[in-house]
């Protein structure tokens, strides 16, 4: 799957906050690879699954995330409007604050580097957030829908 251009509003208001996501299932379904670019900044994570991250072609394992919600920043996305999560927020006052950042890839980077402590998605399609499942998931980190289970990508 590949989204050529996740942050569209971003990247027509002039934002950086936009990237590329490439990602491959295999036969079963699950996550072979993922690939998410941000050319704004510079940045490109890959993974093949089973095989280490890469971080502009360099193996690369990130620093972790502060470990108390209320010290870490949670990243939150939202595909359509806002209205649409209704309370599904009453969590935030708990955290160090939330970002939007408008961009999968870019939202993504920044969970997989330790800068966000989660990173929540609604309405969001695959091909918006499995690459950057597949990089998150290589380097340790869980990878969940609503109910906990654990996301192939499918």
């Amino acid at each position: 799957m590949v989204d050529p251009l996740c942050g569209t509003n971003c990247y027509a208001s002039g934002l950086a906050t936009f990237g590329i996501c490439i990602s491959l299932l295999g036969p079963n379904g699950n996550l072979v690879l993922g690939v998410i670019t941000m050319p704004s900044i510079k940045e490109r994570l890959a993974t093949v699954v089973t095989k280490s991250v890469t971080r502009n072609g360099r193996p690369w394992l990130p620093l972790s995330p502060k470990n108390k919600l209320k010290n870490t920043l949670v990243g939150v996305s939202v595909g359509g409007s806002w209205g649409n999560i209704g309370n599904d927020l009453g969590w935030a006052g708990q955290t160090g604050g939330i970002i939007s950042f408008g961009s999968a890839p870019y939202s993504l980077f920044h969970l997989a580097s330790g800068h966000l402590g989660a990173q929540i998605f609604f309405n969001a399609g695959v091909e918006h957030i499995a690459a950057g499942a597949a990089v998150c998931q290589q380097l340790g980190l869980k990878v969940t829908d609503l109910s906990g289970e654990i996301s192939t990508g499918k």
